[in-house]
């Protein structure tokens, strides 16, 4: 019986502390905020003031500089979003299974 609870409470632990590119990263605060590219391809690329473990991060693309697409509407909302959060010194969590050549793209952002 007690090895049952201690099994049990040993897989809780460790599916909790486990993560992969696509999960949701630690919660963090933004450090900066560039908008880069072209009159076309507009991206803003975000940097925190903790660095996103790149265990949370797709293999291929492993940079701090964190990458939105601002091309379509689901990238502009993210921005404004980031943008409110910036302004109210609150933190923030992503997730990042895709690349945007060498950095990170986030797919889905949380406040």
């Amino acid at each position: 019986m007690l090895r049952n609870i201690f099994i049990t409470i040993l897989f809780l632990v460790s599916s909790y502390t486990y993560s992969a590119a696509g999960s949701w990263s630690p919660y963090s605060k933004i450090s900066n905020i560039f908008i880069e590219g072209s009159d076309t391809v507009a991206v803003a690329t975000l940097t925190f003031e903790t660095n996103i473990p790149d265990s949370y991060k797709n293999p291929s693309c492993l940079s701090n500089y964190i990458t939105i697409d601002l091309s379509n509407d689901k990238g502009r909302a993210m921005y404004s979003l980031v943008l409110a959060a910036r302004l109210a010194d609150k933190e923030i969590r992503v997730t990042l299974p895709f690349c945007s050549g060498p950095r990170p793209l986030v797919h889905q952002l949380n406040l």
